[in-house]
């Protein structure tokens, strides 16, 4: 057997230990866990904005990401993916036809392919001729005023990796989600990626950080949120993030329950909503929600 085939099985199997977790050639990074302080009602429930701006503007793109901005969001979710020549673009679906004029899986398409198609006339007409824009691009107008929600929909490459820290968002500013099979991969990149995972239960989360030391958050529906998991990840130094899908009316049942609940971050898309909220409270005389909902009515069969 030649050196360079021995080489190549070598590489082989060290690459299948690290991708199944078997083996790591770098220690985790052990972040000091100060505990966070807890607030009910949380009157300081900081938003993240869905895909930016997504009912301003078309979702994961500039326009959508100024509009965030300029609502006072504190976090932006940018969901990540890597063009055919390894360019780490905004972009949720694996498929482009959804949200631009073209067909066909966006791993395909070079960043001078992608960046042809109309990415916002599918949103309304007054977006027409908005491009895919790269992660840099958006970084470069996030970076000192907003924090980000990386969603990685791609599996995670060094490129990426460096453009965050290029631009400041680190551990206080960024939290990962990333599917499980990818941690160990990404762990190789970046030992202390700030990740954030589902925990629906409160015996998840000493398991979550045993093996995951470098946890920043978990994220919960507002149906899981409940006192004794948020008390039980501010004690571990891990802050509280809440997904709603709904607009209006129901939407704002869910902010009120969040903040009712101690939660630290929302994400929702309905940015009017929740500033109309913020407003009310500033406003109110004695600071409190007016509206505590029980989690029972939460709870869908």
């Amino acid at each position: 057997m030649t050196r360079s085939a021995i080489v190549a099985i070598l590489f082989l199997v060290f690459g299948l230990l690290i991708i199944g977790g078997w083996w790591q050639p770098f220690a985790p990074a052990f972040p000091d866990r100060q505990p966070l302080a807890t607030q009910r009602p949380n009157l300081n429930l900081q938003l993240s904005a869905y895909r930016g701006a997504s009912l301003d503007a078309p979702e994961n793109t500039i326009p959508a990401i100024e509009a965030a901005i300029k609502r006072g969001a504190a976090w932006v979710e940018l969901d990540v993916r890597y063009t055919s020549d390894g360019v780490p673009v905004l972009f949720h679906d694996a498929d482009v036809s959804r949200t631009t004029n073209g067909t066909g899986l966006l791993e395909y398409f070079s960043l001078q392919e992608l960046q042809t198609l109309d990415a916002g006339s599918w949103f309304n007409e007054s977006f027409a001729g908005t491009r895919v824009p790269t992660l840099e691009e958006a970084l470069e107008i996030l970076q000192g005023k907003v924090c980000v929600y990386w969603d990685a929909k791609g599996l995670p490459a060094q490129r990426a990796v460096e453009l965050f820290q290029q631009y400041g968002f680190e551990r206080n500013c960024l939290v990962v989600n990333i599917y499980n099979e990818w941690d160990n991969i990404l762990h190789l990149l970046w030992p202390d990626a700030p990740l954030i995972h589902v925990a629906g239960h409160l015996d998840q989360l000493p398991v979550l950080i045993n093996n995951q030391p470098w946890l920043a958050a978990v994220r919960l529906t507002p149906q899981q949120l409940n006192e004794p998991l948020v008390n039980a990840a501010h004690t571990r130094g891990l802050k509280v993030f809440v997904r709603v899908k709904e607009t209006g009316d129901a939407a704002l049942t869910y902010i009120n329950y969040a903040a009712a609940g101690g939660a630290d971050v929302i994400t929702l898309a309905d940015l009017d909503v929740f500033n109309e909220w913020r407003v009310s409270q500033q406003e109110s005389v004695d600071g409190q929600i007016d509206v505590v909902i029980q989690p029972e009515a939460l709870i869908r069969p």
